[in-house]
């Protein structure tokens, strides 16, 4: 059985044969009938940070902001997501150059997503590179780094007169 159960760390000891014991309390009954089933063996844990369902939130607030930025006649892009990488531009967001065969190309851009083509080189050898720019996308983005990209994407909506003032509230 596997299971993920979000709680909080309520306690943290050692016991008397020196090991470490974590308490953890769950607030969702649903997790009782899991706590019943358990028994007393060996299990791998793997713990991390709950993301912030506001970052989840912010997320689809940008994107429904992004969509309205390209319906804008003077919008420098008309798809959502080649706004979305031009703004992952101006927001300066963290990248790598690749370069891979023309014929990968739509592999690695199906397979990475939040990337842009550059330009085409020529190897010695006759074949055609693609030049790559792979960003981390808004999901992997720390706080500090999204924040800059709703600052990019709510100037760019108020620099084009849309008006801001509603997803101002939930993204920031």
């Amino acid at each position: 059985m596997k299971t993920k159960l979000v709680g909080n760390l309520t306690a943290k000891k050692m016991n008397e044969q020196g090991h470490i014991e974590l308490t953890f309390s769950f607030d969702n009954y649903r997790y009782d009938a899991y706590a019943r089933d358990l028994e007393k063996k060996e299990y791998s844990i793997e713990l991390s940070e709950k993301k912030s369902k506001r970052t989840n939130q912010q997320n689809k607030y940008l994107w429904a902001l992004i969509h309205e930025i390209t319906q804008n006649e003077n919008a420098p892009r008309h798809n959502d997501w080649e706004m979305y990488l031009y703004l992952l531009v101006l927001a300066e967001a963290k990248y790598c150059i690749v370069e891979v065969q023309e014929d990968a190309e739509e592999l690695l851009i199906s397979a990475v997503r939040a990337c842009r083509k550059l330009y085409y080189t020529i190897k010695p050898d006759g074949r055609k590179m693609s030049v790559i720019q792979v960003f981390d996308g808004s999901s992997t983005m720390d706080t500090k780094q999204m924040a800059k990209l709703i600052d990019v994407t709510l100037n760019m909506a108020s620099e084009l007169g849309i008006d801001t003032t509603y997803y101002i509230d939930f993204l920031r």
